[in-house]
């Protein structure tokens, strides 16, 4: 069985502004998810994300979610004992998981305590040396590209964490003012938001992940992440489709009904290793494209989902 949807669309942007601004630009997207059903406990799903038309994404990830599906298929089911585990994130829940530790930089959430981070954090090391992370509005391969914010200030393409290190948050012109800054270039109708995101590819491929990841848990997808402390990055979420139980590097049980359970801060300092490969991620539960990798994080802790 299939589900999912591809969505297509035309969208032409005006913004006029106070300060005499009247400007304009257009795009065209192509995304979507499926999600591929061997039964009723055999799940894989797949997304992508494009401003053209390229059937062979939509097919990619068809072929990357039947190959999740027949995996957990093919394994006998698992259980598992609340505790911490080495895990492998798919990019589908690493990037999931990334718009969390991103959004804590944006300084209206800052400054209505709605993040783990300061504004004197800029510049300094929070998480892994392997994560560094670019904001890139102006990469017109993806869906959320654009010349201007909202209030017709350029954008640019920028680091945003450099190995590890927080190297700027995203402003719009009134919260600039308030911190005693510049406007990054960010603004919403709102509030500031950022819009492309890449992460940096790392050295392992996808294989030779799992094989690094030794005894551990390869957790493709999520949904329902919620935060019980946005202050401390206190998350939990919900495993979806193919979770599967590793053994010295080998595929070896499918497991249900789990949960992580964890910090972001933390879980993302305890990045190892990240994938050569990246996927053009954007769905319900990844709100802005991300170009991701799989991330391989040496502990995360995980519960049974009730």
């Amino acid at each position: 069985d299939l589900a999912g949807m591809a969505d297509m669309a035309y969208v032409k942007t005006i913004i006029v502004g106070s300060n005499g601004l009247d400007a304009s630009y257009e795009k065209t997207m192509f995304k979507g998810y499926l999600r591929v059903f061997k039964t009723k406990d055999a799940s894989g799903q797949w997304s992508w994300t494009s401003t053209r038309l390229d059937t062979g994404l939509a097919v990619r990830a068809l072929e990357k979610a039947e190959k999740l599906a027949d995996l957990c298929n093919s394994l006998p089911r698992g259980n598992l004992e609340d505790g911490d585990y080495r895990v492998l994130l798919s990019p589908m829940i690493a990037a999931n998981l990334l718009e969390g530790l991103v959004n804590a930089q944006n300084a209206w959430n800052i400054m209505t305590g709605m993040s783990f981070l300061t504004p004197d954090k800029t510049g300094e090391k929070l998480y892994s040396d392997k994560l560094t992370v670019h904001e890139k509005p102006r990469d017109t391969g993806l869906p959320a590209f654009t010349g201007l914010d909202d209030e017709g200030v350029a954008t640019k393409d920028r680091p945003i964490i450099d190995k590890g290190k927080i190297t700027g948050l995203f402003h719009n012109t009134k919260t600039a003012r308030i911190l005693g800054t510049e406007t990054t270039g960010n603004a919403g109708w709102v509030m500031p938001v950022y819009r492309n995101l890449h992460v940096e590819p790392g050295d392992y491929r996808e294989e030779e992940l799992l094989e690094t990841l030794g005894d551990g848990v390869y957790l493709t997808n999520n949904w329902y992440t919620r935060y019980q402390s946005y202050v401390k990055g206190i998350f939990s979420t919900v495993a979806r489709d193919a979770v599967i139980q590793v053994r010295n590097g080998k595929p070896a049980t499918c497991l249900a009904r789990i949960r992580i359970a964890d910090t972001l801060p933390e879980l993302f300092a305890r990045i190892e290793a990240i994938s050569r490969e990246t996927w053009p991620i954007q769905w319900w539960e990844v709100r802005h494209p991300v170009i991701m990798p799989y991330l391989l994080v040496s502990k995360a802790h995980l519960t049974i989902a009730k």
